[in-house]
């Protein structure tokens, strides 16, 4: 096992590696000049000159690609372009937001999905089942913005009892946690119940059954265990993509998170934000992924990395 870590911790080194020389490269790509945004229209040549200079735009594109991880080792991303300040703080600030939003999304989600797709796969073919299987197909057909711009309004503009922005209170949390918890649930639900009706038809449940073990009992100690490896992967997946991917959810909602910090720095070509923000979200996603990986020998013994 330790083995196989060390090993994947290579690959996430090498897999950041590429991260870095891509974003790198498709940000000079991109139309816009960081320098003449920020000094605005009436800005003289000389002046833009003067300010890529001082940002270090100036040099070759490999060399600044090399002053770049010689920052990148010692812990420093650079300032922001925008506001002056060094990128590890403009992080710090909205890495934690985006982390409790993500957080609460992804477990409101897996415990509410799973639960849900357990019953639906145990009642198979019932009312229930068909209700279940109808809101599941609703769950993941329906865009995140427009439900969140529709909870708005029903919530806050209408029956005026949430908050439509901000974030720091439980009342803040509820819309923007419950639009980003939508799909995720949809997912979970459906997931579930495909993987318990494949695992209840195993020999090993009938056997249970035979033994005239209670339902229950079956379910829990025979097939929900097994059943929840392939859950596993996606509640990991789920919550590494939303702490960089809820971009729409925390625009709308106006969070202060890492997905709106990395669309306005988009929007003002700030270079070592945007930098920053990728590379914390393929560290996220490449850690989650191993956690998950760790995770499947605990729940199938029979899983063995070499």
């Amino acid at each position: 096992m330790l083995k196989y870590v060390l090993k994947r911790l290579l690959q996430t080194v090498v897999l950041l590696l590429a991260v870095t020389v891509v974003v790198f490269w498709a940000m000079n790509l991109a139309p816009g000049n960081p320098a003449e945004i920020m000094l605005g229209q009436d800005a003289t040549p000389e002046n833009v000159a003067k300010l890529m200079k001082e940002m270090g735009l100036d040099l070759p594109l490999h060399v600044q690609y090399v002053r770049f991880l010689q920052n990148l080792l010692k812990g420093d991303l650079g300032n922001s372009f925008r506001t002056r300040r060094p990128v590890v703080e403009e992080i710090g600030r909205a890495f934690p937001v985006s982390v409790q939003v993500a957080a609460i999304s992804v477990a409101v989600s897996a415990v509410i999905g799973v639960t849900i797709g357990v019953i639906s796969a145990v009642r198979q073919y019932s009312v229930l089942d068909s209700t279940v299987r109808l809101g599941v197909l609703a769950g993941v057909s329906i865009p995140t913005f427009w439900l969140g711009l529709l909870l708005i309004y029903l919530f806050s503009v209408y029956l005026r009892i949430l908050p439509s922005s901000g974030w720091g209170s439980w009342r803040q949390a509820v819309l923007p946690c419950l639009t980003l918890a939508t799909f995720p649930l949809a997912l979970f639900v459906r997931l579930t119940r495909s993987s318990m009706l494949e695992v209840i038809r195993q020999d090993h449940v009938r056997t249970a059954r035979a033994k005239g073990l209670p339902g229950g009992t079956v379910v829990r100690r025979h097939a929900l265990r097994n059943g929840l490896v392939p859950v596993v992967t996606v509640v990991g997946l789920q919550f590494a993509s939303l702490i960089g991917g809820s971009v729409m959810t925390e625009t709308v909602f106006a969070i202060p998170g890492l997905g709106r910090t990395l669309v306005m720095a988009v929007y003002s070509r700030d270079y070592p934000v945007i930098r920053g923000c990728t590379i914390l979200a393929a560290s996220v996603f490449a850690v989650v992924n191993l956690v998950v990986d760790v995770l499947y020998t605990f729940l199938d013994p029979r899983i063995r990395y070499e």
